[in-house]
């Protein structure tokens, strides 16, 4: 294939220049303008354009001595639109190889230059319809529009052209049929003539094909059956059977199930079918979208910023036939790409009839179109045990699961380790099945609420993170609803639940908006405990940013609502913030620092509010370590883990305020140069973390430690996760003094 012959280019060149071959990658890399990245792929099998594909050939011909041999199979794998001339250009005058054995066929043309993204399933399907493999039916499903047929017949026209496989590898002839009875086009949903119906349809193609009319002319079906037998057991066939859901003809999966041995075939269908080797196509991969973007603009000379391709990228959810449709609207309307991407949120698009109608159509008022609608108000996916709590089959366990089954084999959900996920064209056109049900809707809302409030519930214990980060879009969904439909006092409350999660895992800038929301509706209703709670989320990103101004003005904010509140918290919230942003501005001396944080701690201490209190006390143990009075700072933090001991069912996340606090200890004692001991500490705090600010912070100090105790492979080990997450989350650099320290060790060694 394409891939493996690029290969034997580029190593003969690797060895006739004594260089690497990831070397000579990133040479012509940067030759061609492009990433290593790009060659590996090509190398995969992934097929550059006809420009690069020339220089390659040139390359691989002038530099690696290939020969012609070679040269032609590597242009027409790559199906070079002038492969003979290039041919003659580079080896002009040389023996030409001898023709192939006709392969006899009704193959239609390819509908694309380049097939993009399918490198695997194609590689999967050469290997299922190789002699040796024992199965004969492949099944390629999915949902309509995902590229089965187009796949299908790029498998086939690669061994159409494929006359560099052994014999026993080729097919003596290849049969096509298809009942697909509509395309859609740009212009809109066109009829199409089926090329068969049923079984005595692919009886009439295979006579056709291999001019075997003694296959038709037969009387009787038993008669019949024994001459296509033979003739499939004679020779090697491949047989394509395009769209099979449209085929109401049991006989025909009989056939299949039959298929005698050495023939082969391919089957495309949007049902999954039990008789054949699944292959199971999905939307494209990101880059895979983008590249078919790319082409589709270039094939109609029209040009997208990049913006607007990832608009449509995400629009379509890297569905080609939705993606190439679009493209081919805009050349042949003239339409604007903002024109368009309106009409694929529109349900009455033509797009939704074609790809979903028919399947949807046999689902509708049963157990599977609940759940299918159900499914439409999760954000990203759902477990399977909260999608029928949801749908309404907390009580019937089996009429879900047998539901859920029906929409896999159906193709509309997508399941991965037992989550259940919607694309974003499907997602449309399930919410608009859900609208037109509003009875079902509103209980489907109301079981909705209640099991995100459960979740938010359990979210208030920092030691469930990691078991809901799964959940958190559909958390912000549930929120953001709530807003929308002006439940604010639910929406404070559920925020208040989750805001130290959504922290933990990074979702800064949605909690953000969320906390602003909240925060404009406490000061209108004078909601003390919600304002100080979204207040905090804001000061918290604030801070982690190092944003002084933005953390100067929500100070401002806080003393313009405490003023007619008269709230002890409140004022407490306003002592605390105010020490840390004359910490950051310098402009305090240490000790009104330390005692405008002691006086907070007091009140805090004083209405039990023991986050609070610990929080204090790891700020001021902070302080007193960067004054390297290293004593007071440790004071601090076990005075804190006292303190923790006795009131411990009361702290909510008590294991994690307790791996915080013993974590600062442990840098305290790699202050002084303890890093061994230090290590062994904060390698055990590690395990209770929550925040990915802290991982990030612990993940550098470790790494800094480790590079002091000679361990250079497990410090850039840890490094390497902590710059993932700083990365992440923007966070500003340096974070803490190790990881200004590392940076001048990383620069002092080049």
């Amino acid at each position: 294939m394409f891939g493996d012959l690029l290969s034997q280019g580029l190593r003969s060149i690797a060895a006739r220049e004594n260089k690497a071959l990831l070397a000579l990658e990133d040479e012509l890399g940067y030759k061609f303008g492009i990433t290593r990245w790009a060659i590996e792929r090509w190398r995969r099998g992934a097929v550059p354009d006809p420009e690069r594909v020339e220089a390659l050939a040139r390359t691989c011909m002038q530099r690696g001595a290939m020969d012609r041999t070679w040269l032609i199979h590597f242009l027409k794998q790559a199906h070079h639109y002038d492969w003979q001339a290039l041919v003659e250009e580079l080896c002009p005058g040389t023996i030409p190889l001898p023709e192939a054995p006709i392969l006899r066929h009704n193959l239609p043309r390819r509908l694309h230059e380049h097939l993009v993204g399918r490198e695997q399933e194609l590689a999967d399907l050469h290997r299922y319809l190789s002699a040796d493999h024992r199965l004969g039916v492949v099944c390629l499903s999915g949902l309509a529009g995902v590229g089965k047929s187009a796949l299908a017949l790029e498998c086939a026209h690669r061994y159409l052209e494929g006359d560099t496989l052994p014999v026993g590898e080729r097919f003596t002839a290849i049969v096509w049929m298809t009942a697909k009875q509509a395309e859609l086009l740009p212009a809109g949903l066109t009829p199409r003539r089926p090329t068969f119906r049923d079984l005595d349809g692919l009886y009439r193609a295979l006579a056709e094909v291999l001019d075997l009319p003694a296959i038709t002319r037969v009387v009787g079906r038993a008669e019949q059956e024994v001459i296509v037998a033979r003739t499939l057991a004679e020779r090697r066939v491949l047989l394509i059977v395009d769209n099979l859901e449209d085929i109401d003809d049991p006989t025909l999966l009989v056939f299949l199930r039959e298929l005698p041995s050495p023939s082969k075939a391919i089957v495309t269908t949007r049902h999954r079918i039990d008789v054949a080797v699944p292959i199971h196509l999905q939307a494209l991969q990101a880059s895979a979208a983008r590249d078919l973007i790319d082409n589709e603009c270039r094939r109609h000379t029209l040009r997208l910023a990049e913006e607007q391709a990832e608009r449509l990228l995400r629009r379509t959810g890297g569905l080609p036939l939705a993606i190439v449709r679009t493209i081919g609207r805009m050349a042949w309307r003239g339409s604007h790409i903002e024109a368009e991407l309106r009409q694929l949120g529109d349900p009455t698009n033509d797009l939704y009839a074609f790809c979903y109608e028919h399947s949807i159509a046999l689902i509708r008022s049963g157990d599977a179109h609940r759940l299918f609608m159900a499914l439409a108000l999760f954000a990203t996916d759902s477990s399977r045990h909260a999608l029928g709590y949801v749908a309404g089959f907390e009580n019937d366990i089996l009429g879900r699961d047998e539901g859920l089954s029906e929409l896999e084999v159906l193709s509309l959900i997508t399941r991965n380790d037992d989550r259940f996920s919607l694309d974003p064209l499907t997602r449309i056109r399930a919410r608009d099945e859900l609208d037109t049900t509003p009875d079902f809707e509103q209980a489907t809302r109301e079981r909705w609420l209640a099991w995100y409030q459960h979740i938010a519930e359990k979210l208030e214990e920092p030691a469930h993170f990691s078991a809901f980060q799964t959940e958190a879009d559909t958390l912000l969904k549930v929120i953001k609803w709530l807003i929308t439909t002006g439940q604010m006092d639910n929406a404070a409350k559920l925020f208040c639940q989750v805001r130290l999660f959504l922290f933990g895992i990074g979702y800064w800038v949605p909690l953000s908006d969320i906390a602003e929301r909240v925060v404009d509706w406490a000061e209108v209703q004078e909601e003390v405990g919600a304002f100080i709670a979204a207040m905090r989320s804001l000061l918290r990103i604030a801070r982690e940013r190092e944003d002084l101004s933005r953390m100067e003005a929500l100070l401002e904010r806080m003393q313009r609502f405490a003023l007619p509140v008269k709230s002890e918290m409140l004022e407490a919230e306003l002592w605390l913030t105010q020490a840390r942003v004359a910490r950051i501005r310098g402009d305090w001396p240490f000790e009104r620092l330390v005692g405008t944080i002691q006086q907070a701690l007091d009140l805090f201490q004083q209405y039990s509010r023991w986050r609070r209190v610990l929080t204090c006390f790891n700020i001021l143990g902070n302080l007193y370590l960067k004054e390297k009075r290293f004593a007071d700072a440790a004071l601090c933090y076990r005075t804190g883990l006292d303190m923790l001991a006795k009131q411990r069912e009361q702290v909510r996340g008590a294991r994690e305020w307790q791996a915080i606090l013993q974590g600062n200890l442990g840098i305290g004692i790699g202050h002084q140069g303890n890093y061994a001991e230090a290590c062994e500490i904060l390698y055990d705090v590690l395990r209770h973390l929550t925040d990915q600010t802290d991982y990030a912070e612990v993940y550098v100090i470790l790494a800094t430690y480790e590079w002091y105790l000679g361990h250079i492979e497990q410090a850039y080990k840890l490094r390497n996760h902590a710059e993932q997450i700083i990365e992440r989350l923007a966070l500003p650099r340096p974070i803490c003094d190790e990881d200004a320290a590392w940076l001048q060790l990383q620069e002092s060694i080049g």
